[in-house]
């Protein structure tokens, strides 16, 4: 939802050493502002507020090497209606990627 932060949790525990990094590009093709936070329990939070609505292209990377399935592609709206999305977790090689992604909205 525009203007609401957003996270990704990815959980490294058992990859091995590296570091997250991750790029977030707006609908104008810009970077979007993010914060990683090692939350020292073997996962790493992203943190991103997306500003305006349209599509958001979304890459993360473990060790400079993108993880399978780190490229997402995420529709931002305004509110107009609710829906929740649960169990969105992949596992490979190690990597836990961990979401909860949730379309808040409100009837127009």
């Amino acid at each position: 939802m525009v203007d609401e932060e957003c996270v990704i949790t990815v959980n490294t525990a058992d990859a091995g050493q590296g570091n997250i990094t991750c790029r977030i590009r707006t609908p104008t093709d810009a970077d979007a502002d993010i914060d990683i936070v090692d939350n020292n329990d073997g996962t790493v939070s992203v943190y991103y507020t997306p500003h305006t609505p349209g599509t958001y292209g979304i890459s993360v990377k473990f060790g400079g090497v993108p993880i399978p399935d780190g490229e997402y592609v995420v529709e931002v709206r305004r509110l107009d209606f609710v829906v929740s999305i649960h169990n969105t977790n992949y596992v490979s090689r190690g990597i836990k990627l961990e979401g909860r992604f949730e379309v808040l909205s409100r009837m127009a």
